[in-house]
Parts: C-alpha cells; structure tokens; sequence
C-alpha cells in the first residue's frame, strides 16, 4: 500500500462552551451575511453559538448535556472541535461551521452538513440518502461514500464506494471484500461496516488484510505479474488506471492489450515498441488522439478507439467535446482487419449546425425536428488499408473519406444508432464497397434510402427500426446473395412514428431467392394520443411470402395477426417461427401448427379475449394435466409426471393451447423431473445420463422462454415464479458444465444469473457459484458467496464442504489477529 495518513491529534478540549441563541433563519442569515443561503432545504429556526464550541463526547450527545435548546439548523461560527463523533444521519438537525471541525469521524445522512475544512481522526462517511455532506478540504485517513451527495477533498485518503464501483475510489464492490478484514464487512461481505471500522479503529486493530491493494495498485502489479511471466495477453479492462502503465512499454512479445474503461487519458508513443501486438481496445479511455507510433504495429488485426469523446469548457464554461483523431501514421496497419469506432457522435447545437437547410421540409409524421449529429470523419489515410474487413461506428454519424469508397476488402459495416444518436441520412460512398456481405443500419432515422443493387454480394441487411421514415424501400430483388433481413418496425423515439404497412407490400412483392431468414416483428397496432394510426398487420399485407421458398426463419412475433396468408403455410424450408403477442385464435394457430410439424412455433402470449370451444378447453385440459402431473412429482411418480408434462406441452406447441405462464411451467416441471432422477440414486447410469440430456434441453429452453432477470418483476408471484426457473435452470446448466471441466466461463455467466435470481436461502446456488468461482481462481470472491450463505444459514448442508475447507477458514480468520 503507498498511502499512508496518520490520524490528526484532537486538539485540547475547553470545558466552557459559549451560551447559544435560539433564532429565526432569516434573522441568522442576515446576522452572518448570508451564509445560510448554502443550504437547498426550507428551515425556521437557527441553533447559533457564535465563536469555537469544544465537546466532550459524541456531538449530539453532549450537545444535549450542555443546552435543551433545538433546532433544525445548527451554527458554530468558529471551530467545532468534538472528542468523539460527528453522527448526523437524521433529517434535523443540519450543521454550518464557520471555522474547522474536528472529530473522531464525520458521519452524514438525511441532513445538510457545511464546513470549509476538518479533520477526522478515523474517516468521513456520507450514507445513502437525500441529504448533503459538503466539507471541502479534509484530513482524515478515510472517505466513504454509499451514494451519498458527498463533496470532500482528502488528499491522500484511502476512498471506499459502498454502493457500487465509483471510478474515483480506491475501494468498490470489486474488491472491497477481498481487501477488509472480515471483522469490518457487512454480513454479507459486500461493504464496509462503519460501526465496526470505527470499533477496529479506535482499538488501534488493522482493518485491511496483509498485503492488500487498491485497485490501482493491483492493476500495477498484475501489469508486472504479466511482464514477468511474459505473458501475451493483458486484459485491464475497468482497472481504474490513471495513467497508461509504463511497464507495458517493456513487454515487446505482447499480442493482445485491452485497457478499455480506464481514464487513462493519453497513450505514449513508445507504444511503437509492441510491434508483435495484434489486438489493442482503448474503449472509453478519455483519449484525444492516438499517437503517430501506432503506425509502427504492423501486425494489428483488431483497434477499437470507441467512446473517446474528451471533454474541455470554454471561457463561458460551455462544454467543448472532441472525438478522437486518427493520425494518418494509421495507413502503416497493413494488417489491420476491424476498427471499432463506436460513440464518437453527440448532439449539435442548432447555433452549432454550419449546414442545416433552412428550407427542408418537415416530415408529416415527425412531431419535432430531430437534431443533428455531429460527423466523425475518417482520415484519408484510412483508404490506404489493405485487409480493413470490418467497421463498428453506433453511435457515430461516420463521414466516410472518398480515398476509400469502393475498398474491395470491406466486408462488414455496422453503424447502428438509438434514440440519443443516430444517422438521419446514409453515409455517402457507402454502396461503393463491392464486397460488402453485412450491413448494419438499424435504429436509425433515415428520409431515404439509397439504391442497393451495387451491394451485390450482400448477404445480411438490418434495418430494424429504421424506418419511420421512410416511405419505399430500395428494390432489394437484385441482392441475389441475401439471406437475412431485419426489418422490424418500431422506432426509437416517441416522437418519429411507426412505418406505414405499405413498407411491407413493396417487400413481398420483391423477389428474394437466398433469404433463408426474416425479421417483420413489432408492425402491429399503433396510436398517437389515443388514436390509431396503424392496425395490426392484415393478412393480406404478408401476401406474397410464399415465394420466399428458402426461408428457415421468420419473425411475426407483435404484429397483432388474428390469420396469416395462405402462401405463407407453403414455405417448404421453414425451421423456426415466432408468432409471439399476436391475436391468433385456437384454429389459426393449428392450421398452423398442421403445416410445420417438425418447426419450432413459439405461440405464447396470444391475446383472444373472446376465445371459446376447443381454444379454452384445450387450456383447461393442459393445465389439469400440469396439476396433475405436479402430483405425481410429489409422490415421486417421476415416471407419470414426466408423461403429464410432455401432454401438457403438446398441447402448447401445436396450438391447442396458447398460456406463457403455463407452458412454463409445464417445462419447468419436467426440468425439474429429470434433474432430481437424473442426478439420484435410481436407473441404469445410462438411463440416468438420458435423464439428464433431457433436463438440460428443457433448460435450456426454460432460459429461453423467461424474461431477462433485469426484467424479471420480482415483486410480482410470476416474477417470484421466473427468478425460481432462472435458479433452478441455470444452475442444471452450469453444474453440468463444472463437472465436465468445460465453458467455465459460459457457467460462471450463468451462475451469475442464478445469484441475480438468489436470496440468502439458496445455498445451493451459493455452492455451485462458489466451486466454478474456484475453479477459475477467483477465491475471494467464491468465499465471499461462502461466507453470505453461512452467514444466513452455519447448518447448510449444500456449503458445509466448503465451510471446512482450509482456504474458506484461513480467509475468515484473515483478519482477527
């Protein structure tokens, strides 16, 4: 650790505190000038005491022994000096210091606090509320912050983030549990216990582990671990660097360098001497330019520069942004094969814009004048790549420099927008790359589209939620080597509507002999201000589908169909189709079904309110063979729950029956099944190993038909329901893969999901985390789980294994010495 700020000494206390004067606030404001006009809450009455005031003990305690006078605003005009604690975590009353203050600790809540300077002789902490904590500069070995407005400078003092992972502090939710003692931690190990930091500290005890580092510090030291083991591969990413590590200078024989998340704010030129570097991401590195020694990398592959906006203020404070620049040495990368330049494009200010056509005109449907985006401009230099195949600019409104329209080695080109930037015209020059096969131009907000037909060897075109406003798609007939189209057709912003259906006529009139998959989802009802301005699609619109006769997959899911064309029943390549929210009755849905028998349909969520015969009785019968089926399961009749499941799901997948909820669970149950006899006691291995293939594929499919968890509304009994499938299925899943010892980090990626959906109950959710966090070498953090499932539960059977073992123990114990 290089930091080091010995406690300030509390100066002698004087036993005579001044006499206060209870007053009305405007009355103290004028009395000291105005000083009051810091605080942003509404307050009556002022505690004043004019000149120092010297405490013995904790601050509100023997405030309380020395006047009964209260009110919600206290003021010492002088110094405050506290032989104890500062705790002020309620509403009322706030404090204003004229002078120092110095305490023990400064502690804020719901209240406002103001000093000029302090010093604390063991930390500062703001606790996560509504209040204010502003005491400028300080002396304390300690700040920390749970997402409290908390507005110190302590130079030199350790910083601590409580909430979450502040790129400013020293200590976050990263690595807060493996650098404290555990005597210090919250019970779960996920922060900083102030109470018992401040019962530590005054017993003089240490409260960070032998050998513990901030995150800097770590990053550093993982940059020399990886210099001496002369590794190939350094991925930094989020590490908090300040600055571009000099020792990376003195790795020549690095092939890959990921220093993305990091305010690094400049790279050397010495980085010329990696000249065996092939991968080098710089996302969000506060970067104004690369250097002209980037030119030296003649074996880089892959360079992404992305979200390197730099931000400076005029001398009228207005906020000047500049995007990074590529300097032409970038011509030398003769193997560079992708460039990432994502986020590099903001909103202009109208008195910003050079070149707004004053008489364009408005479109029909636009409610506002969508803004401009400023233009990124490649150098001409890059026209000079020889292998350049892909480019990634969302976000960015890419100016693409004539030296090099028509490059014959681009093949991808993905420029992607959203509500907050987007393009609102297609790049000039960008039909010229002859070999083009992908393009990206979703979630933008195009007048127009150019000509296609030059992009002859295109083989995926997204233009989901594209086109609001545009009114005639480009003949795509003569794109004989595309097989995949998005067009969904929502938009990404409440004030450009929806496209008109005539969008989709002009598509099923075109002729597409190598689609194989298609995405028409979200082209259903649409209103503005309680008026309809789109119905669902009619199926007449879709008419002419069926001469897609490649197509394997096809999106109709939120286009509120109540029947499809016929023609499209003729596809005969079909493989998948998601019919999801729409409006389609029991009847459509298995003629349907009759057509694809051996196509997955995803019929869920259909909205038939007035649904009866076969539709609603189908229903019923599913769910009573699911109830009946749970019965079974309870009696252990595994045999007969499993066969009650498989009914149940028939029903769902041709049709019959159309209930999200209850398909779920009808495949939840049958999971569940053939995990629990799976892994038991029962069956040949062989038929157990049958078991438990077939309980992965349903979980799997579990997975797949649950929201995303941060979807999940877990305040509800469905969501309570989906975070139980998210547990269950996820850790089927990764448990399978841990005992096999392969994709550790696709069951690393699923545990986390299952701990996301977790309470302290679930211990053995905590277990199989915890062994695949071991397996990859991630202790702290497995014990950490460890530790919060023995916290709730010291009987759990599912952790006793690793509650004994020697590495949980010897880190629990780590700080009670």
């Amino acid at each position: 650790m290089t930091k080091h700020v010995p406690p300030p000494e509390l100066p002698a206390r004087r036993k005579v505190p001044p006499e206060p004067e209870l007053i009305a606030w405007d009355e103290a404001d004028a009395r000291l000038g105005g000083e009051l006009g810091v605080f942003e809450g509404e307050y009556k009455g002022v505690l004043l005491f004019d000149g120092d005031l010297h405490l013995d003990g904790d601050f509100l305690s023997a405030l309380g022994e020395i006047t009964s006078k209260r009110a919600p605003v206290i003021v010492v005009t002088g110094d405050l000096v506290v032989d104890g604690r500062i705790r002020l975590y309620d509403t009322y009353p706030g404090l204003l210091v004229g002078g120092e203050m110095v305490a023990e600790t400064l502690e804020g809540g719901d209240c406002e606090i103001y000093a000029g300077r302090g010093r604390f002789a063991h930390f500062v902490y703001g606790h996560d509320n509504d209040g204010i904590l502003d005491a400028g500069d300080v002396d304390t070995p300690w700040v920390i912050n749970s997402n409290h407005d908390l507005r110190v400078t302590a130079p030199g003092a350790y910083k601590v983030d409580n909430y979450g992972d502040d790129d400013d502090c020293d200590f976050t939710s990263e690595n807060i549990a493996a650098s404290f003692v555990p005597e210090v931690l919250s019970d779960d190990a996920s922060e900083v216990d102030v109470d018992k930091l401040y019962a530590r500290l005054v017993r003089g005890r240490r409260v960070l582990r032998p050998g513990a580092r901030t995150a800097t510090e770590a990053a550093l030291a993982d940059v020399e671990a990886a210099r001496e083991a002369r590794a190939e591969r350094l991925d930094l990413t989020s590490r908090k660097l300040k600055a571009f590590p000099a020792a990376i200078l003195e790795m020549p024989w690095l092939k890959e360098l990921i220093l993305d998340g990091n305010e690094i704010g400049e790279v050397p030129e010495g980085i010329s001497a990696l000249t065996e570097l092939e991968v080098l991401r710089l996302v969000g590195c506060e970067l104004a330019r690369l250097p002209d020694g980037i030119g030296a990398l003649a074996k880089l592959r892959v360079l992404d520069v992305s979200e390197n906006v730099k931000y400076s203020f005029d001398a009228d404070f207005h906020a000047l942004k500049h995007p990074i620049a590529l300097p032409d040495t970038i011509a030398k990368l003769v193997a560079l094969e992708e460039l990432g330049l994502s986020k590099l494009s903001y909103e202009v200010d109208e008195d910003e814009s050079e070149d707004e056509s004053e008489d364009e005109s408005e479109d029909e449907d636009e409610s506002e004048e969508l803004a401009a985006m400023s233009a990124y401009a490649l150098p001409a230099a890059v026209g000079k790549l020889p292998r350049l195949r892909k480019i990634v600019a969302a976000y960015t409104n890419l100016v693409l420099p004539e030296a090099m329209w028509g490059m014959p080695s681009l093949e991808e080109l993905h420029l992607t927008g959203g509500s907050w930037a987007y393009l609102l015209e297609v790049p000039a020059g960008l039909t010229t790359f002859p070999n083009l096969k992908v393009l990206d131009l979703s979630c933008n907000f195009f007048r127009a589209l150019p000509e296609l037909t030059p992009l002859a060897n295109l083989e995926v075109l997204d233009l989901d939620n594209a086109l609001g406003f545009v009114r005639e798609l480009p003949d795509l007939s003569k794109l004989r080597k595309l097989r995949v189209l998005r067009l969904a057709g929502n938009t990404d912003r409440t004030d450009v509507r929806e496209p008109g259906h005539a969008v989709l006529r002009q598509l099923f009139a075109m002729d597409l002999p190598a689609l194989e998959e298609l995405g028409i989802d979200r082209w259903g009802e649409e209103e503005d201000d309680d008026v309809p301005y789109r119905t669902g699609v009619p199926a007449e619109v879709l008419g002419g589908i069926g001469r897609f006769a490649r197509l394997r997959k096809l999106d109709l899911s939120f286009c509120d169909l109540v029947r499809v064309p016929d023609d499209l029943l003729t596809l005969p390549a079909l493989e998948e189709l998601d019919l999801r929210y729409n409006h389609l009755p029991s009847a459509e849905r298995q003629r349907i079904a009759r057509a694809f028998p051996k196509a997955r349909i995803d019929f869920r969520d259909q909205d038939v309110p007035d649904e009866e015969g076969p539709g609603s009785s189908e229903l019923v019968e599913a769910v009573a063979l699911v109830k009946a089926a749970n019965r079974h399961r309870d009696r252990g009749e595994y045999e007969d729950a499993v066969r009650g499941y498989t009914e149940a799901l028939a029903r769902f997948a041709d049709g019959r029956a159309a209930d999200a909820y209850q398909q779920l669970y009808a495949r939840y149950g049958r999971m569940w099944v053939n995990g629990k006899r799976g892994y038991g006691a029962s069956g040949t291995p062989d038929e157990r190993a049958a078991w438990r293939r077939d309980g992965l594929a349903d979980a799997e499919l579990c997975l797949a038909e649950v929201p995303p968890v941060w979807q999940i509304w877990h305040f509800t009994d469905e969501g309570q329901f989906h975070r139980e499938v998210v547990r269950y299925a996820c850790n089927f899943l990764a448990w399978d893969l841990y005992e096999a010892k392969r994709d550790l980090p696709r069951a690393l990626e699923l545990m986390e999901k299952a701990t996301a959906c977790a309470d302290d109950a679930h211990a053995y959710v905590f277990d199989t985390h915890a062994r695949i966090l071991l397996e990859l070498g991630r202790e702290v953090d497995a014990w950490r789980l460890v530790h919060r499932g023995l916290h709730h539960d010291a009987q759990s059977t599912d952790l006793a294994e690793l509650g004994r073992d020697p590495r949980y123990l010897a880190w629990k114990q780590g700080g009670s010495r």
